[in-house]
């Protein structure tokens, strides 16, 4: 009984600190809903504080998405470089029906998880991403979008993200 006790005080632990350390990986932030032809801004876009991702960093954003057509969203991104170095910034994304399972966005004939990988030496403005251009398609009510830097990246960046779901 004794080792029963201890085993299950090691569980506890041990399950609460790999959630904490899985909670801290990925900085996760919530936008406001974005209306099917409308655009939504985030991630430092118009008034809203920038933010950043450093080495082996990432960020997630969830996106309600009301559409009623098929849609390709439209994506710009801006990075702007803090210190010196090249940062290799990759972004994928996930769709859900229902806000709990996200699966990822497929893309051609393959049907293949929809990512995008940039290098960024120096500040980029608008850059473009086109789920229509690539043959990604999203169907989901609900988007998740993952920016993240490798351990590679030796610079510090602030991002602003601008999305237009078009009708198609």
């Amino acid at each position: 009984m004794k080792n029963f006790r201890l085993f299950c005080s090691f569980l506890a632990v041990a399950t609460l600190a790999i959630g904490m350390t899985a909670s801290a990986q990925t900085r996760t932030k919530n936008v406001s809903t974005v209306n099917q032809g409308y655009t939504v801004e985030f991630g430092g876009a118009g008034y809203v504080p920038s933010d950043s991702l450093q080495v082996s960093d990432s960020i997630g954003y969830f996106i309600p998405v009301n559409h009623t057509n098929s849609v390709d969203p439209f994506i710009q991104f801006a990075w702007t470089k803090i210190g010196a170095g090249t940062a290799t910034l990759g972004v994928n994304f996930y769709q859900s029906s229902d806000n709990i399972t996200y699966l990822p966005v497929l893309k051609g004939a393959a049907q293949s998880a929809y990512t995008k990988s940039y290098t960024l030496s120096a500040t980029t403005p608008a850059t473009q991403i086109s789920f229509l251009n690539d043959t990604a398609r999203f169907e989901g009510r609900y988007m998740k979008i993952i920016f993240f830097t490798t351990s590679t990246a030796s610079v510090k960046g602030k991002i602003d993200v601008l999305l237009k779901p078009s009708i198609h």
